[in-house]
């Protein structure tokens, strides 16, 4: 595998890009990584990055489908054909290098290695998330979204499935995790989010009147009014805590102020939480956010991280404040949970290993094929459609028993 080259892009979601491409260089393997439009808040470091073409591209007169190839499909494009050049293999995360996913198909032709990491939303339906939530009692996110956002439409729905199924079609080898595979069909290998621990300055030592933190993406995603209504609550009670919010900060500065702080709340829905919250236990700090352990989503038993939820955040919080001690405690044990798992070299090693050995997988879903209920005749066609692309593949043959169910065809 030393003499491999992996290409590495395209979305810079919370700096994965340039990690994997950190990770690959310190295990020998060379990779080229490139991004569309780097986020200021993430930590960049790339090979290539892909700007919006000039002004002509924000042209009304043009059509929305010229426009966007004025944006930069003309762009990835040039890059596709450089790169397939010279790599070996391609690694996608959110998106590839073709709106419609045909380049999927090219690089297959070419003999290339395909890997997706699939990071929630450009797969997660959710209509599907939301009936397979309720199997827990656990809230959906979805329910404090705008109704008219397109996460709820057929439109939206299409363009998730076109790249699920053809994911799944010509991937070598896919990284996911069951909370964002309500739809999938192709068994795959379990997502440890990576977390570039050498950025990363461990601060174990508790304070005994504790720093709070809660770092939100998007408020409405991650629970934060109710975070800060249970900030509200505690002070009034008078328990002796400093509440910290932080947002829009840039990368490298939020990880200075997360290593400042005590405790860090993170999220109160998705189980298993994020990038965030691994950053955070790698910094020595307690962490509570939403593991939701009843749900199955493959989480190492001995992750410290402390379950909590809209119902249960005042209590947990409030108990984890006063008890100075098992603080202590969990801080100590967060940065060796977060370097056995998530560590840029393992996380890197397990994509090496899954391109070897393309027929092992950590997880086979099952919520699509046995339980899934559509909610429209519309839908049904939708993912009829991206059943019929993936149908005559070897895994689909092997792990999907043909059959008809609530209008789905398989």
């Amino acid at each position: 595998m030393k003499d491999l080259k992996i290409f590495i892009g395209l979305s810079d979601m919370a700096s994965q890009v340039s990690d994997l491409a950190k990770g690959f260089g310190e295990l020998g393997i060379a990779t080229h990584s490139a991004i569309i439009e780097p986020n200021l808040l993430h930590a960049t470091r790339v090979d290539t990055v892909l700007h919006r073409d000039n002004f002509l591209s924000r042209r009304k007169w043009f059509s929305t489908r010229f426009r966007n190839w004025l944006l930069y499909s003309a762009k990835r494009k040039r890059l596709m054909i450089e790169q397939s050049k010279d790599c070996d293999a391609f690694i996608f995360i959110w998106d590839t290098f073709f709106q419609d996913c045909s380049d999927l198909a090219l690089l297959k032709k070419m003999g290339k290695k395909i890997v997706i990491f699939f990071m929630g939303s450009e797969q997660r339906w959710c209509h599907a998330y939301g009936q397979e939530m309720s199997k827990y009692k656990i809230p959906s996110y979805y329910d404090s979204l705008n109704p008219l956002d397109i996460q709820f439409s057929l439109k939206g729905l299409k363009r998730k499935i076109r790249y699920l199924r053809t994911a799944e079609k010509y991937a070598d080898a896919i990284f996911s995790l069951p909370n964002q595979s309500q739809l999938a069909l192709r068994p795959y290998q379990h997502f440890y989010i990576p977390a570039d621990t050498g950025l990363i300055q461990e601060k174990a030592i508790q304070r005994q009147v504790p720093i709070v933190a809660h770092a939100p993406s998007k408020r409405s995603v991650k629970g934060t009014s109710h975070v800060l209504e249970v900030f509200k609550l505690l002070q009034a009670e008078g328990v002796r805590f400093e509440p910290l919010l932080i947002e829009n900060v840039p990368y490298h500065e939020a990880l200075r102020r997360y290593s400042d702080v005590d405790v860090v709340i993170g999220q109160l829905f998705i189980p298993s939480g994020g990038k965030l919250e691994r950053e955070c236990m790698a910094a020595g700090k307690v962490v509570l956010s939403s593991v939701w352990r009843k749900y199955p989503d493959d989480l190492p038993a001995q992750c410290p991280m402390i379950d909590v939820n809209p119902t249960n955040l005042y209590q947990e919080l409030k108990d984890i404040i006063v008890d100075h001690s098992r603080r202590q405690q969990l801080a100590n044990e967060g940065r060796k949970y977060v370097e056995k798992y998530h560590a840029l070299q393992p996380v890197c090693q397990q994509v090496l290993t899954a391109l070897e050995r393309p027929d092992h997988f950590d997880l086979v879903p099952r919520f699509f094929r046995d339980e899934y209920q559509p909610h429209s005749q519309a839908e049904t066609a939708i993912l009829n459609q991206g059943t019929q692309l993936v149908r005559n593949t070897n895994w689909y043959q092997k792990h999907i028993a043909p059959g008809n169910r609530a209008g789905l065809i398989f």
